[in-house]
This record gives structure tokens, sequence and C-alpha cells, in this order.
């Protein structure tokens, strides 16, 4: 089991930290509010559009790929490996799931290694919430606690994601938090498709913003009354479909950008689609924030 370790507030150096699953770079964007000085080492990612957007914000960073092609004598020496593996093999919106199955779990092997052989001081995994046996295999390879967080308390987004850390990460006390309404843009033109159209018999209000919810037995449309956003998903579906004073339509790529925490057109570059995809897949960054906190 990795034991906690000491706080690196006291008299630290800089904060080196290798990036995996790098995505857009929320990671990179959450360690820089904390440590202004910190220094990446590498980091690792495969998807050609995250890596377009990454090299945008981070160029000089270095790319070293697969995580499971990765030498780890090959890598500098880091205090913090951080990372999200791949969530389709054990999502529980994944009706197809296999669990460490499918090969695209192998990817957390490869964290596994890195975090065995290159033994940094810190590390950090996050993923989707799963079935209980993956967790509990999770939490029996990397040997410390499983903690649940909802990025509802940092932002505007009802998010539920598990964290697996060498130190404690607590639950947040109540604070007010931003609210759905603080990130929408009212002169946001979209709509919902016409392949929902049919289902949303239900009309919008037209004094109100908020997300939808969709019972699937009766296809009932029923609204969120918590101010808060459905976690963002990489496709146009209902959970991304919100009201806005009597209009239906999905979110903008902008708005999905700040329920995720990142600055605006932060993933501009790429097609639409692919914004949508890279920010459903990216940590919520103000979420991250509060983790490293902790250390």
């Amino acid at each position: 089991m990795y034991a906690y370790k000491p706080s690196l507030f006291d008299k630290r150096p800089a904060l080196r930290y290798f990036s995996a699953f790098s995505g857009i770079g929320g990671a990179e964007l959450a360690i820089k509010k904390l440590f202004n000085d910190s220094i990446c080492v590498g980091y690792s990612e495969i998807d050609q559009d995250a890596i377009k957007i990454y090299q945008k914000h981070h160029v000089r960073h270095e790319n070293y790929g697969d995580i499971n092609q990765i030498d780890p004598e090959m890598l500098p020496e880091f205090d913090l490996l951080i990372g999200g593996s791949l969530c389709q093999p054990f999502s529980l919106q994944n009706t197809n799931r296999k669990g460490f199955n499918d090969p695209r779990s192998d990817s957390f092997k490869g964290f596994v290694n890195l975090l065995k052989k290159c033994d940094p001081r810190y590390f950090l995994f996050e993923n989707v919430m799963m079935q209980e046996e993956e967790r509990n295999e999770i939490t029996r390879q990397l040997g410390v606690p499983l903690v649940i967080l909802n990025s509802q308390h940092f932002s505007a987004q009802n998010r539920k994601r598990l964290y697996w850390a060498n130190f404690r990460i607590p639950q947040p006390p109540y604070a007010p938090s931003p609210n759905l309404e603080d990130v929408i843009d009212k002169t946001f033109k979209g709509t919902a498709p016409m392949k929902f159209r049919g289902l949303l018999k239900t009309s919008a209000p037209v004094d109100r913003i908020c997300a939808i919810n969709r019972v699937k037995e009766t296809n009932e449309i029923r609204f969120r009354d918590d101010h808060k956003a459905h976690t963002v998903v990489g496709s146009l579906c209902y959970k991304t479909i919100v009201a806005v004073n009597g209009i239906y339509r999905h979110l903008s790529p902008i708005e999905r950008e700040q329920l995720q925490g990142f600055p605006i057109n932060y993933t501009a570059g790429v097609p639409a689609s692919a914004r949508e995809r890279l920010i459903a897949n990216a940590f919520q960054v103000d979420t991250i924030c509060y983790v490293l906190r902790q250390m």
C-alpha cells in the first residue's frame, strides 16, 4: 500500500508532474492554478484532436504517446502522477461495457506500471461511476481508498466521479457554487435537433433556464430544479438539452467548456463534434483543484 506523505507546501521545490491520458489538459490547468512554478516532465496522449488542443496551450510539453508503450526508465523524475484512463469499458452509461475484458481497459495497466516503476511522491487517478467489482479491483491495484466526489460543489454541473489518491480527500464543506444560469449564453441560437422534437411534447418554460430529464418509459419531460446541468457528455442527447426562456436547445461548446472549468473557446480549432467529445472526456478543472489542494 502507498503511504500518505508529508505536504508539498513546506518550502517545497517546484512540483514536477507527469500527466497521463492528458486529453486537452485539464490536469495542467488545475496544477498551474495551484503551483504556478510547476514543471510538466511529460504527458501521454494519442487522440489527435486532443493533442492539437493540448499543444496549442502547452507548446513545450513533451508527448510520450501511448502509455502502454512508455519505458518508465526513460522518464525524468517527478513528484506527481495524475490521470484518468478511458472510461468506456467501465461506464454505467455504456450498455455494452465489458470492464477489464475490454482491451481499452489496458490503459489502466499502463498507469499502474508507471506508478510502480517511477514511485512518485503523490498520485491521483480518476474514473467514472462503475460497478462495485471493478471499483474494488482498481482499489486493490492502487492500494488506496476510493473517494466519490460530485463536481456540483464547485461548478454548475452534476458530475459524480471516482478518485483514488495516496493522500486524504475529504468531502468538501458546503459553499455557494455556480448555477446553470451563470454559464448559459442567452444570445446562442441553437435548437434541439428534429429527432428530439417529437418527444419534447412539454413546452419549455418561458421564465426559466434549466436542464431537462426524460423518463425513458414514458418519454415524459421533467425539469431540473437544482439549477445544475447534467453531466457533460460527448454527444448530442437529452443530457445536453436545456430549456432557455421558452426554447429547447443543446448546450454550446462554450457552455460545455465553462461547465468543465475551461476558459471560453479553449477548445476552438477542431470541429464542434470533436469539441463536445473532448470536453466531456476531460477533468472538471475546479474539482481537480480542490483535490490537489489536499496534498
